[in-house]
């Protein structure tokens, strides 16, 4: 009776650790399928790279180049995070006259998502696309005034904390930061030794949203 007793109480505990494992393991399961994908990438514009890919040329050529500093993939890169805006895009940048870019964002427009640019006073003459983009009802505010330069090089896709929220974000990566030292200029991207990272941590892209706001909050 005694070992009876004994071995229902090692197969009582079996089966509880057995149990116990199998809902953690499916706990853990459930996380890592609801898991948000991050995205965690640096770039680097070299002045001395070989000339590969022109930005016109076809996509699918551009994808196949093997240069690590394409330039025109780079430059591909921020159209194909500008595609993927659902709701928002935030765009704080010093100079700005790369018109496939501007053509992009006219995209995103027409889908029907809600884009605010702060730039600097430079910006507001006949080489710039912030005039094309302005009459084309894009919304548009002067941050630098030829004394104080609206210096920043950063752009918020489906950011969606602080003065713009929605009710959900669908966006893959549930928002992305591009920042970087370039300009998204011609000489930004074919001529300047240069950085630009891709990320979706949560932290980096609630403070530049932050900083953000705060300057538009400046400019109104």
């Amino acid at each position: 009776m005694r070992f009876e007793v004994v071995a229902f109480l090692k197969f009582g505990f079996f089966a509880s650790a057995l149990l116990l494992s199998t809902d953690l393991l499916y706990s853990w399961y459930l996380r890592q399928k609801n898991r948000t994908p991050r995205l965690n990438e640096v770039n680097f514009v070299m002045s001395n790279a070989l000339p590969c890919c022109p930005h016109t040329a076809d996509v699918e050529v551009i994808k196949k180049c093997r240069n690590p500093h394409c330039k025109a993939k780079l430059s591909r890169k921020i159209i194909e995070q500008i595609d993927s805006a659902k709701h928002l895009i935030c765009i704080a940048m010093y100079m700005f006259t790369m018109r496939h870019m501007a053509d992009a964002i006219m995209n995103a427009k027409k889908r029907g998502v809600h884009i605010r640019i702060i730039t600097d006073f430079s910006m507001t003459n006949d080489h710039s696309q912030i005039n094309k983009l302005q009459g084309d009802g894009i919304a548009i505010r002067i941050a630098g005034n030829g004394d104080l330069y609206m210096h920043n090089k950063y752009c918020l896709i489906d950011v969606l904390t602080g003065e713009t929220k929605f009710k959900e974000n669908t966006h893959p990566l549930n928002g992305v930061l591009i920042n970087g030292s370039m300009n998204w200029t011609t000489n930004g991207f074919e001529r300047n030794w240069e950085n630009i990272i891709f990320t979706s941590d949560d932290h980096l892209k609630s403070e530049f949203k932050r900083s953000f706001d705060y300057i538009w909050s400046r400019c109104a």
